[in-house]
């Protein structure tokens, strides 16, 4: 694979996860994450509150894939051909199945052998007619073949394995053999989405579990072949019981789906009903298999360097960074089982590529957090692990600095309006910290990284940037909460409240009285109400 294609594709796959994302709000992460099982071939899970819009994400990451809608028509062209030919007794029955088979593998790069899939599509619409609306059907089964085909289905405790793989041919086994119907099944789909998943019977899920990790089942002691590439799983809360222990390992990848946030609520209000989403298929069976090779060729260079460390370089720091994070998720209790463990470098690897890379950098550590954890309980601790062991404490000191003097800006900005009492300066402010909540975040997540008490410029400039933003929250909240009319007086009643509110500590967080200072100005401010104070302390534990 020359470099060129190697870029193309790599364009290709950023097109596909961008288009995927576009269609949903807040589900950039859980894109990204789809693509990477669809590559990789690993199963995913999604975990999160009904209407989190699981399913719909999964669904729409499958109809994305297929063959452009000019080779749409060729395919259709050249199938009327060879049924027509059929008709007119210029083909025999097997040629014919031959020509098509040879045809729909050509779109899957000839890397699978779909002839019985397509003899069972004859056989379901018995095509040996001249049935118009019957060659009409066939045709329609083998685009969707060639294209993308995928299976849903929605779960329940009574569901029964041939609802999953297809009835049984009962002219067939009228004759003493047992066929079964492969079309729209699991067998036959590269792609399975399954809906709460942990809904299904004992027998459903060992019949997954065979399928998932050797890509087969047995059905009345004959071994099933199926084709699948990755079963993706969606449930509103996961079984953490032992039955299913064996069960939840096969899932690679754990995606624990939040609702949207407050910020972007409002978007959720105004999406209209039929919105147009993406339809056109942007990437081809074909080319995510040679991705997947790629993957593998990258894969087995990576593992082949790492085999014999030698010499010090940023992917070897990496991969010993990774080794320190199981480790230090086993001192927590937390399993890594010895198959995930064989999984850790590819999954990186997929990870630099659909960042666009093809050298491991800290960053790839960081998909290992939807690996790793059993639980959401989990979840937390690895988190803060994977910081750890990709973060030193002088980085994180001079990401607080660079956050400490955007932070200034918004202190200028709140004075300003203390002194012009202009309420129409806040709206500026607030277009200045749209992202707030992913700072706010941010910065806990550094406070909870060394919260062991022994960084003291670390903390204070934390405390420092909290009440920043705390404070810049109040004065909307207090001012946007009046009528004009009543601005003006308000104001003048408060006239000391930027000395009160707005905390002047940003370029000194050394100073040993800013923590007390700062909250006593806060429990003193007489905009706060008892409730809010507690939300500030709540945020802040």
């Amino acid at each position: 694979m020359d470099m060129d294609s190697e870029e193309n594709l790599i364009l290709k796959l950023n097109k596909y996860v961008e288009m995927l994302q576009s269609d949903f709000i807040e589900r950039n992460n859980e894109a990204k994450l789809i693509a990477a099982s669809i590559i990789t071939h690993e199963p995913l899970v999604m975990i999160g509150d009904p209407g989190t819009a699981k399913s719909s994400i999964a669904e729409k990451a499958s109809s994305l894939i297929g063959i452009p809608k000019e080779e749409e028509e060729n395919l259709s062209n050249y199938l009327n051909e060879v049924l027509n030919l059929n008709t007119n007794k210029k083909i025999t029955k097997p040629k014919m199945i031959s020509d098509i088979t040879n045809k729909v593998n050509s779109y899957y790069g000839n890397t699978e052998d779909y002839r019985d899939i397509v003899k069972d599509i004859f056989k379901v619409y018995k095509l040996w007619t001249s049935d118009q609306d019957k060659r009409s059907e066939l045709i329609k089964e083998l685009i969707t073949l060639a294209s993308n085909n995928y299976f849903f289905y929605q779960l329940n405790k009574n569901t029964d394995i041939s609802e999953l793989v297809g009835s049984p041919d009962l002219e067939e086994l009228l004759k003493g053999r047992q066929e079964t119907f492969k079309n729209h099944s699991i067998i036959s789909s590269n792609i399975v989405i399954l809906d709460e998943i942990y809904k299904s019977s004992g027998s459903i899920r060992n019949s997954l579990l065979s399928i998932m990790n050797e890509r087969y089942f047995s059905m009345d002691g004959k071994r099933v072949d199926s084709h699948v590439w990755s079963i993706i799983g969606t449930s509103n809360e996961i079984d953490e019981s032992e039955e299913a222990e064996a069960f939840n390992d096969r899932f690679t990848f754990k995606v624990f789906v939040s609702t949207v946030s407050k910020e972007n609520t409002n978007k959720l209000f105004v999406t209209r009903k039929g919105k147009k989403v993406s339809k056109m298929h942007v990437i081809t069976n074909l080319d995510l298999i040679n991705i997947n090779k790629f993957l593998n060729q990258i894969v087995n260079e990576k593992k082949e360097k790492f085999e014999t460390i030698k010499g010090q370089d940023e992917e070897i720091n990496t991969y010993k960074k990774m080794e320190e994070l199981v480790e230090r998720c086993e001192e927590k209790h937390i399993l890594v089982s010895d198959r995930k463990k064989t999984k850790l470098i590819n999954l990186m690897c997929i990870n630099a590529i659909l960042e666009g890379r093809t050298n491991l950098t800290d960053s790839d550590i960081n998909i290992l957090e939807y690996v790793i954890p059993h639980n959401k309980e989990e979840l937390g601790t690895v988190h803060k692990l994977i910081g750890l062991v990709t973060l030193s404490k002088e980085e994180v000191n001079n990401e607080l600095n660079r956050i400490k003097e955007g932070i200034s800006s918004y202190e200028e900005e709140l004075h300003k309006f203390e002194l012009e009492k202009d309420k129409s300066i806040l709206k500026q402010v607030e277009n200045k910290i749209i992202n707030k909540s992913q700072l706010l975040r941010k910065i806990d997540y550094y406070k909870w990284l060394y919260d062991d008490g022994d960084d003291e410029d670390c903390k204070k400039i934390v405390e420092s940037c909290e009440y920043i933003i705390k404070a810049y929250d109040e004065m909307v909240k207090h001012y946007e909460t009046l009528s004009d009319n009543k601005v003006e007086q308000k104001i003048e009643q408060d006239n000391n409240i930027g000395e009160i509110i707005v905390p002047k500590v940003i370029n000194k967080p050394n100073s040993e009285d800013v923590d007390l200072n700062l909250k006593n100005k806060i429990r003193n401010t007489p905009i706060i109400d008892k409730d809010t104070k507690k939300r500030i302390l709540k945020s802040l534990m």
